[in-house]
């Protein structure tokens, strides 16, 4: 992602170096976001990590962009961007639970509380128990999402005034493109103030 004027385009690196970064923006309708000594921020991504840093651009060639780095990036683990604390519908079905009953094709409503590549959590009432087996449909802004997931953690909270479960999941293998799709929407949504150490 290359942010400038708190406007965000989608773009793939083809270069990393320690002082620059050429990427090629996925659309060639934002080009003339960029010139060249604009100031840009940049998040990116790979298997180990995600980074943010600035720079300013050196060079716009069509669709590639040449951006000179002059913050050491900073730099956080995959599962780092866990807990964006972000409000996002979802759908669940019980599929596995020690509650007599509660597994069955009957699909519930939730929000999430918060959301990573490697879990969420949300609240319920449902009598949800560590190691019951949820099946997911997140409703991301801009597409849904499958997954399945773990009962991690189950915990009583008061809500408005209700009592309710916290309740936390972590997904099982999930396909690289459902990961990417998710890494993408926290992406969206990340700042680096938004980092934990």
């Amino acid at each position: 992602m290359i942010e400038v004027e708190k406007r965000q385009t989608k773009a793939s690196v083809t270069l990393l170096t320690e002082t620059e970064i050429v990427v090629e923006l996925l659309s060639d309708k934002a080009g003339p976001l960029f010139e060249e000594g604009g100031k840009v921020r940049v998040k990116y991504w790979d298997n180990s990590g995600i980074y943010f840093c600035s720079g300013e651009v050196l060079r716009v060639s069509g669709i590639s962009l040449a951006i000179s780095v002059y913050s050491e990036p900073i730099a956080m683990q995959r599962r780092g961007v866990a807990r964006l604390a972000f409000e996002v519908p979802m759908s669940i079905r019980v599929t596995e639970s020690s509650h007599q009953g509660l597994a069955s094709q009957k699909v519930y409503q939730a929000k999430t509380r918060n959301i990573s590549v490697g879990g969420l959590s949300f609240e319920s009432t449902l009598p949800l128990k560590t190691a019951d087996v949820l099946e997911l449909q997140i409703d991301l802004p801009s597409q849904k999402i499958g997954t399945t997931g773990e009962v991690v953690s189950s915990a009583k909270a008061l809500k408005d005034g209700e009592n309710v479960n916290a309740i936390g999941v972590e997904f099982f293998d999930i396909p690289s493109e459902t990961r990417n799709q998710l890494m993408e929407f926290l992406m969206e949504h990340t700042t680096a103030e938004d980092v934990e150490d």
